[in-house]
This record gives structure tokens, sequence and C-alpha cells, in this order.
């Protein structure tokens, strides 16, 4: 009776915990009495009901797993029951789950093996919903194994033949909605996160249309991924709550316990042990009793980190080694070098520091290192390296392999960075429409032409040949063209990098304050000329012109990030023009400079203030106006007189275009107005 006597916080703790705990204990054993109950039944039953019945175990144990691990004998049995009684819809599906059980098990054989045996099957009987998902898991099963190609194929035929073939029916957008977001991670892996994002956006949409949580959930977990990259872990915590809110409303839990084992590697890297540990081993009970060991494996090198950071020694080395035992089981080259990296790290606090050093350099003298290794495997042994030599008092090259692990940890920082604003906004104003404009499913009439004349049907092919030659010149030029464009955009992009770079390196040398905003300023600006050719080399290819507003965006981050202060700074940009991709450079220079001149100058006695950017089009002209509620101008302001190399810079290229500068005090703050002719 003293159970239902609560005396503490720390009582009523333990009691709702113990609760929680019987309840998920009985759910589960009722769960898996279900299961046997079926098993059983099955033996005795025969025809299509017997059928019915795989059909029915088969979805229990996908979401709620097996203790026998007999996954495949009863999708295997639903294949030979299906199959018998001539059910090509549930056999189809049996192939697909199939397929989805030995890309669990790494098996990339028969992972493709059975996804093609559930395309043919759909595609036979004309069952395009079935087909739809047999390309989908074609494309994740591409995408697992590092076959991106591949992968795009899959995903777009599935795209196709839904334009081509369903209506837009909740379920089959929902469909859509999975290939979107499978194609985009698809994309992310070989960094063409500009699509990335499009097709993460495009499922996000069909995602709040159909309510599909799922969908929402993994475009929150991927904008918390965005922000964990960033070390912006509070806004990664959020995201991933509001992914794990969404999940827990899906059917299918591994979305729930994926979120959960991210919200475990967020807090790893925050210095959270205790809550890492929590949610880790969370997600580790649930990952074995579904037997992914892909998860599992990944689950407990995060595990082993967390022992790592708290210097356990013990618990390091026991799970590393469980690590690297199941990274060998599932014979995957990455989860392989993840565990060796985390061994040595095990080892490294042990004072095993040799060992340790053999096995990290046998991992970067490996055969084609680079094609199999991804950026953060590179950081993380470098960090390694750096740590190692740190304990072996070899101070030099320790700083050597530190610089190495920034430079790769830079470099996924940037990618990330460059892309968060766009996704949140743009999944921002998705949310505020009323409505999405309903896939147009326009199926056009598949008429056959007959009773052509002869020398009709012998004249069209003569023109189709002459048109095929013309059109093999024009694309073989384009193509040439395009090259060169290519080849030009990288070569200015590494230039304006390499440049930054002897900056940077500059800067670590200069201790004078003065010097050192000089350093810093041109370094803005270099960044600008970057973002701005970026941005025309993307847009100026298919429209040529330039999206103002969002060049201003890029801006204005880029500013803010460079000149970090604790004052509470916030811009106002309202541009919604396009401009010629000739005036873009210029323009952009000229916001750059005008966003830095207010940051740095026009708060100096104050802890807030506003900046706004306005720009319209009135006539044939360009208005572009930047005002704040700063100090305003000094009094003896004159342009003609100002020693600031930033106005001068800005009046030099106001007169290039062949326009008007005004300058106007308003109270409180100042208002600088550029009038620049359209064209």
């Amino acid at each position: 009776m003293n159970f239902l006597f609560i005396n503490t916080k720390k009582d009523f703790k333990m009691r709702v915990g113990l609760l929680f705990f019987l309840f998920s204990f009985f759910f589960s054993y009722g769960q898996q009495m279900k299961i046997d109950s079926l098993k059983n039944r099955i033996e005795l039953e025969k025809g299509q009901l017997k059928l019915a019945l795989i059909d029915s175990l088969n979805e229990l144990i996908l979401y709620n797993g097996d203790q026998n691990k007999e996954e495949l004998k009863y999708l295997n049995l639903m294949l030979k029951q299906a199959k018998k009684i001539k059910n090509s819809k549930l056999e189809a599906k049996a192939a697909r789950f199939i397929s989805i059980q030995y890309q669990k098990r790494e098996d990339y054989k028969n992972a493709e093996k059975f996804a093609v045996q559930s395309k043919i099957l759909s595609k036979k009987h004309h069952n395009y919903r079935k087909l739809i998902k047999a390309y989908n898991q074609l494309g994740r099963m591409y995408n697992h194994f590092d076959d991106y190609k591949k992968s795009i194929h899959s995903f777009k035929k599935g795209i196709i033949i839904f334009e081509e073939q369903l209506d837009s029916t909740t379920n089959n957008l929902k469909t859509l909605s999975v290939i979107y977001a499978n194609l985009g991670k698809t994309y992310f892996n070989i960094k063409y996160d500009s699509l990335a994002y499009t097709y993460y956006y495009k499922s996000a949409q069909l995602a709040d249309l159909t309510n599909d949580y799922e969908r929402k959930s993994n475009f929150n977990a991927e904008i918390a991924w965005t922000y964990y990259v960033m070390n912006q872990y509070k806004q990664a915590e959020k995201y991933f709550q509001l992914g794990l809110k969404d999940s827990s409303k899906v059917k299918l839990k591994v979305y729930n316990y994926a979120i959960i084992q991210g919200l475990g590697v967020n807090y790893l890297d925050w210095g959270q042990y205790k809550k890492a540990l929590k949610y880790n081993k969370l997600a580790l009970t649930f990952f074995k009793k579904q037997n992914n060991r892909l998860y599992t494996n990944a689950v407990l090198n995060n595990i082993t980190k967390v022992y790592l950071a708290q210097k356990d020694i013990k618990n390091s080395i026991k799970f590393a080694s469980k690590t690297l035992e199941t990274a060998l089981q599932i014979n995957n080259t990455k989860a392989l070098i993840d565990a060796k990296i985390t061994m040595s790290r095990a080892l490294i606090l042990n004072n095993k520091t040799q060992n340790a050093e053999k096995e990290l350099l046998l991992i970067l003298n490996t055969p084609n290192f680079i094609t199999k290794t991804t950026v953060k495997q590179h950081s993380q042994i470098f960090k390694t390296l750096s740590e190692l030599q740190k304990k072996n008092k070899n101070y030099k090259m320790a700083l050597h392999y530190n610089d190495l692990f920034i430079l790769y940890k830079d470099s996924m920082i940037n990618r990330k960075l460059a892309n968060i604003p766009k996704i949140e906004m743009r999944y921002k104003i998705g949310k505020k429409e009323k409505e999405i404009k309903n896939q147009k499913q326009n199926l056009s009439a598949k008429t056959k032409q007959q009773n052509l004349l002869l020398l009709v049907l012998s004249l069209s092919i003569l023109l189709l040949l002459v048109l095929t030659y013309l059109f093999r010149k024009i694309k073989l030029k384009n193509q040439i063209i395009i090259n060169l464009q290519n080849e030009i955009h990288h070569r200015i992009k590494n230039n304006l990098g390499m440049v930054n770079r002897f900056i940077n390196v500059s800067m670590k040398k200069v201790s004078d304050k003065k010097t050192l905003d000089n350093y810093t300023n041109l370094n803005n600006r270099i960044a600008s000329i970057k973002n701005i050719h970026k941005l025309l080399y993307d847009e100026n290819r298919i429209i040529g012109t330039v999206d103002l507003q969002k060049m201003a965006e890029k801006i204005a981050t880029l500013t803010f990030r460079v000149y970090k202060t604790k004052k509470q700074i916030s811009i106002k940009i309202n541009a919604p023009i396009k401009i010629e991709s000739k005036k873009a450079q210029p323009i952009g220079l000229i916001i750059n400079e005008l966003i830095m001149n207010a940051y740095k100058y026009a708060f100096v006695n104050q802890e807030t203030g506003i900046i706004n950017l306005n720009a319209c089009i009135k006539a044939d002209n360009i208005l572009l106006s930047i005002s704040d509620n700063g100090s305003g101008f000094p009094k003896d302001f004159d342009l003609n007189k100002t020693k600031s190399y930033g106005l001068k810079l800005v009046y030099g290229l106001v007169q290039q275009l062949n326009g008007n500068i005004i300058f106007n005090e308003v109270k409180p703050g100042s208002k600088i107005t550029i009038e620049i002719p359209k064209k």
C-alpha cells in the first residue's frame, strides 16, 4: 500500500517511470502474443484466407518487430502463397518488403533482385500504384548502396508514372511525397543541394496537403540536422522535437526512433551526456528488436562517443568493440571506417597511441580513400590524429592535423549554411498558402493515325532525319558552351575561396585592431562578390536576370555573420524585383557596403536598431533605399571630403551605373536613396 503514497517529487517521477515501463512491457507482450497467435493459425488455413493472415502477420511484424527474428521467413511464405493462388498484388508487395529486409542486412544482390521482381509484377498487371512503390524501393536501395545514378533514375521513373497514370487522391499524393523526399536525399548525398532542397520542399508541400506526418517529421529532421552541423544545438533540438511530435503519429515507429537517435547525437556534441546516453539507449533497444543492424551499428558508435567524452575507458573499449563487430557483420565500408575511427579514439584514451595511429594511417592509405569516405569522416580522422599527436607531445603535427580537421569541418558548415535560410523561408511561405495547385493529370488521348499516304510518311521521315541532325549539332554546341561556363565558374569560385583563405591566414598574424578591421572588411567584400557570382551562375543560365530579394538576403546574412555583436540589430528587406545580370555585381556591392556601414557605425550608442532595405521599379528606374534608426550622419558630413573607403566605393559604383545618390537625415537615423536606370 505504500506505493500509493507520494512524499517527494523524486518519488513521483520514480512511480511514473515504473508505470510507463509496465505499460510498455504489457503492450509489447500483447503485440507478440498476437504475432504468435497468427503464426499458429496460419499453419491451419489454406488458400486466400491463409494469404490474408500472412499479410496481417507481416504488417504486425513490420510495425512491432518479431522477437524470433523471422521476418524473412513469413515474407517468403507470403510470396510463395500469393504466387500459388495468383494474387499478383500481394506477390508484388511481398517482393518489395523482402527487398527492404535484404537492404537492412546489407545484401545488395538480393535487395535489388526482389525490388526488380516487385517492379516486373506490378508492371505486368498494370498496378501503377504498386509500380511506383517498387520504383521507390529501387531508388532507396540504390541510394543506400551508393549507386546514385540508378537511384535518381528509379525515383524519376516513379514520378513519370504518377504524372501519366494516377489521379491526385490523398494516398497517391502521399506516395509521391515519399518519392520527392527520397529523391531529395539522394541529391543531397551527391552534393546537389539546390535540387535536394527543391524536392524536400515539394515533399513538405504535399505532406501539408495530405496531413502526412511521416513526411512532416522527415522535413523537420532535415532542418534539425542542418542546424546540428552548424553547431546550433538549441535550434537543432527544437526541430528534432518538432519532428518527434509528428513522427509519434506515424504507425511505422522506425521514423520516431531515427529522430530519437538524432536527438542523442545532438546532445552528445552539445555536451549533455546524460541525455545523449538516454536517447541513444532508447534507440538501441528498438533497432536491436527490429534486427536493423545498420542503425544498431550507428547507435553503438554514438554511445561509444559519449563514453569517450566522459573519459570512461572501460565502457569506451567495450562499446567500440561492439561497434567494430557489428560493422564487420554488415560489411558496410562507411560503417567500418566510422567504427575504426572510434576504436582508435578509445585506444588513445587507453594510452595505446601506437595501435591507434597505425589504424588511422591504414585508413588514410586505403586505395580510393576520398571516394570511400565522407567529408565528416575526413574531419574525424584528422581530429583524432591531432589528439593523438598532442598526447605524444608532437605539437607541430598536432597543429597540422587540426588545421586539416578545421578545413573539412568548415566545408560541411558552409554547405549547410548556404541552404538553411532558403529551406526555412520556403517552408514557412508554403505553410501559409491555403491551397496547393492540384496535380494535373491530363491523359492525352493516344489516337492512332492510320491510312497515311506513302508520300507524306516519306517526307515526315526525311524531315525527322534533318531535324535530328540539326538538333544534335546544336546540342553539341550548347554542351561545349555549358562545359566552358562550368569551368570558368569553378575557377572563379576556387580563386575567390583561395583569396579568402590567404586573408584568413594573414589575419591570424595581425594584432592591430584597425588592420584587423580592414582585413575583415576586405574578407566580407570578397565573400559578397563570391555569393553574387554564385547567384549569377545559378540563375543567369536560365533567365538572364537575378532576384534582388534573394541576393540582398544572402548579403545581409553574410554581413551579420562576419560582424558578430551582442546588440539586437535586425534588417528588414523588401526588394521583390528582378534586375539584369550585368547590373547585379555592382548593385550587390553597393548593398553590401551600405549594410556593412550601417551595421558598424549607425548604432554605436544604441543597444538595438533596425536597418531597412527597400527596392522597386519606378518608370524606367530602379529605386534603392537603405535607412536606419541610428545616430544619423555626422554634422559636418560631406561625401566629397569623406575618408570612408566604403562610401567612396558606393559613389563610384553609382556613377558607373549612370545613377544618382542622395543622403537624407531622418529622425531618428539616416537614409540613402539611389536611383539607377533599369536598362
